[in-house]
């Protein structure tokens, strides 16, 4: 027969968390999984139980290394890994490491410590996507049957309720990050050779195509700089994102996928409004990504609803000061919707943006102090700043004829089960 199961040995319980996750994960994908905090019943004899698992029926022993497995001295893992290192003797790849902290790599047992770790710690999905090609790579079998997903994120939820109980069974409301909003009517095209200079003075938001200029700003506000004339085609948004509309030939000009031109001019719309409301643009020194955040300047504060308290967007943090930022993105999915991402954005004392590889250990040790609570009321914060205090953003570069509108209140969401935060690990700010 042959060996298909994924083994996933790993800390318990303090790495049971990061375990369950990726159980799940690759079992959405179609391995087939083995970890202890969901496969093994109380009375079951789990060393005889592993030890046969091992030998005779797994094909990838992933090790989860962190500080808890590593360094913290566990019989269990120990065992697990005597076995494991048993198997690596007629296969040599037969342990697979993924490091979820900074455990120093030189920390790691002489089982493993000549192969190269998969290093979840920056980034979970970087990491997931990481080892999903290596596996893909060896060949590892998957599933042909079809895989029920329903039934695997049940038994996710069941499992959170062991390895975590701040799963309840009361059905609780949530708020989401899309935020509706209603298109403007037309998508404009001009001769990018006629409206370059006046889009760069005025810093319109527009996508170059071909030597055209796509863009939401209306005609007349465009004509109102212009010495002659102003030739321009006008196309209905309503039937591009309807799908109704393939292509467009604006100025004889072929154009295959307007929707997502239209999709790009609302991103960069967007950003200018953000910025118009005073918000800094932060890109990103790596080439590898394209996303731009625009972050509050410092001492930005708002209410979030009319009888809230003022709570900060800004602050300080030791010798830097952090920043709460969004980026956006347009989705069409399950309506017409702004998707707002949030971020933390970090500065020195001068007020310039740290290293990318600065802001991420500094977004670690501020983040780890957020829960789902702490994040939902900066969102609702930033959107009562951005609206000023109003129930919907009108979102133009120019005037009110081409504009859209977007609501201040995101989607929400009733679940059949509930979340209780946990405790947030008390870290003062300088200024708090």
């Amino acid at each position: 027969m042959e060996k298909d199961i994924l083994f996933i040995g790993h800390a318990t319980p303090e790495d049971n968390y990061f375990a369950a996750w990726l159980a799940t994960k690759l079992e959405l994908l179609g391995y087939t999984v083995w970890v202890d905090a969901k496969t093994l019943e109380p009375a079951t004899d789990f060393w005889k139980l592993i030890e046969k698992t091992i030998r005779e029926e797994t094909t990838k022993y992933i090790f989860v290394a962190s500080k808890n497995s590593v360094l913290g001295n566990r019989d269990g893992v120990s065992k697990e890994l005597y076995l494991a290192d048993q198997m690596r003797r007629n296969d040599p790849e037969f342990i697979v490491p993924v490091r979820i902290d900074n455990v120093s790599y030189s920390e790691f047992r002489v089982e493993f410590g000549r192969q190269n770790a998969i290093d979840f710690y920056e980034n979970w999905a970087l990491g997931l996507s990481t080892l999903v090609k290596y596996l893909e790579k060896k060949r590892i079998p998957r599933r042909n049957t079809y895989i029920n997903s329903a039934e695997i994120v049940e038994r996710w939820t069941g499992l959170l309720a062991t390895v975590d109980s701040r799963i309840t069974s009361e059905p609780d409301r949530y708020t989401s990050n899309i935020f509706p909003v209603s298109l403007p009517e037309k998508l404009y095209v001009y001769r990018l050779s006629e409206v370059e200079e006046i889009f760069s003075n005025r810093h319109y938001p527009y996508r170059k195509i071909k030597q055209l200029a796509f863009t939401f700003v209306c005609p007349r506000c465009v004509a109102s700089d212009m010495p002659g004339d102003l030739h321009y085609e006008e196309f209905s948004i309503a039937a591009i994102m309807d799908e109704h509309t393939a292509e467009i030939t604006p100025f004889n000009t072929r154009i295959s996928n307007p929707k997502h031109v239209i999709v790009e001019v609302i991103g960069s719309t967007v950003g200018f409004f953000l910025y118009s409301k005073g918000l800094r643009k932060l890109k990103p020194e790596s080439r590898k990504t394209s996303k731009v955040v625009y972050y509050f300047r410092s001492g930005t504060s708002s209410k979030r609803s009319e009888r809230s308290r003022l709570k900060k967007l800004s602050g300080s943090r030791k010798n830097n000061r952090w920043h709460y930022a969004l980026s956006a993105y347009y989705t069409d999915y399950p309506q017409a919707a702004v998707l707002f991402k949030w971020h933390l954005v970090f500065t020195d004392s001068n007020g310039k943006p740290l290293s990318d590889g600065l802001q991420v250990s500094a977004r670690r040790s501020k983040g780890r102090t957020f829960y789902n609570k702490q994040w939902c009321e900066l969102m609702e914060t930033a959107m009562y700043f951005l609206a000023d205090g109003k129930e919907t953003m009108c979102i133009t570069a120019c005037c009110s004829t081409n504009a859209f509108v977007l609501q201040r209140e995101s989607v929400s969401y009733l679940s059949h089960v509930g979340y209780v935060e946990p405790r947030a690990e008390k870290v003062v700010d300088d200024d708090e």
